[in-house]
């Protein structure tokens, strides 16, 4: 199916924005014959997430600094891309749309509050968020402080907050995630054949952050089980395979939040998956487009990776997904 006929911008945020936001929308009348190329890039730091449409000059199918939603194709879209159009360059006749993902909106504001008391976490989020955003997170009923909020960029407060409690943060549109992993919603497990795969365009091994084994250490009860109520506990797991030593040890201080021994082989698991996301990496393009995300994961040549970065590509010559992966 080609571009011209197909590509269009969706005329509703379906209720995920505030109503003080309005989405901009074009016909699919209007898209047709006057886009020449969508490219997307996202991944698991959302904070850089894209859609670049390039279109004629004339079309104006947004505005800058307004809210924005691409789908592609219309019907059962494999593309759907929310954000904030955030740039525009015209160049001759034609005109290229940036539209950032939400992120951007908490990357860019400052919080206007600061928490000199112990204030439940649910209630800190609800007070930084701008308008439009949700959260996901358990540690709602904790207790969290912070004088120093106020003029720091919102992701920072957020980072802050998972950091003190030894959790991730993610950012999934307009819903924030702070947890002990990223969330499961929506995640799937695909398997590609060799015809599915067109070639590796890059791989990465090693560097300068790469260790070959993680050993974790936590105080954990292990009462129910016979065991010490609390009890020093020790788990390693390897990177990769090697016979040269190269370790990474997560203290008892780094996993504080840390109570039992299932929690403790999880937070090192954690921690290799970062490790190979880092330094054992491979760009894998795939024939046609694909909808697939950065939570995903796919079996491809008989091992399992997890997906951390996509890219779209759409043009009137051609479309095509190229993945990041990792190891899983």
């Amino acid at each position: 199916m080609s571009l011209d006929t197909t590509a269009k911008t969706v005329a509703s945020a379906e209720n995920i924005l505030a109503s003080s936001y309005a989405v901009q929308s074009m016909e699919q009348r209007d898209a047709m014959d006057r886009i020449s190329s969508i490219e997307v890039d996202i991944s698991r730091d959302k904070s850089n997430d894209t859609c670049i449409v390039t279109c004629e000059k004339t079309f104006q199918p947004y505005e800058l600094f307004m809210p924005a939603c691409v789908d592609y194709p219309v019907y059962n879209p494999i593309i759907h891309f929310q954000g904030v159009c955030t740039r525009i360059e015209i160049q001759g006749n034609l005109a290229q749309y940036t539209i950032a993902s939400p992120s951007i909106l908490l990357s860019r504001n400052e919080c206007k509050v600061a928490f000199i008391q112990n204030t439940r976490v649910s209630d800190v989020l609800k007070a930084i968020l701008p308008s439009g955003f949700t959260f996901s997170t358990s540690i709602a009923d904790k207790m969290f402080k912070s004088d120093t909020f106020i003029g720091k960029m919102i992701m920072s407060a957020l980072e802050e907050i998972a950091e003190h409690f030894k959790l991730k943060l993610y950012v999934n549109g307009w819903k924030v995630y702070i947890d002990e992993e990223f969330p499961e919603e929506g995640s799937i497990t695909y398997s590609f054949t060799d015809d599915e795969v067109r070639n590796i365009t890059y791989e990465l091994y090693g560097g300068s952050e790469v260790y070959t084994k993680v050993l974790g250490r936590a105080i954990v009860d292990n009462s129910e089980f016979g065991g010490k109520k609390a009890e020093l506990m020790t788990v390693e797991e390897d990177v990769f395979e090697s016979s040269v030593e190269l370790v990474d040890v997560l203290t008892v201080e780094d996993n504080a939040y840390v109570n039992t021994t299932d929690g403790l082989r999880s937070a090192v698991h954690k921690r290799v998956l970062e490790i190979r996301e880092a330094s054992l990496t491979k760009e894998v393009e795939l024939v046609g487009l694909t909808d697939i995300g950065p939570l995903d994961k796919a079996y491809i040549g008989g091992t399992l990776y997890q997906v951390v970065a996509v890219k779209h590509y759409i043009a009137a010559g051609g479309e095509r997904t190229v993945i990041t992966v990792c190891e899983a």
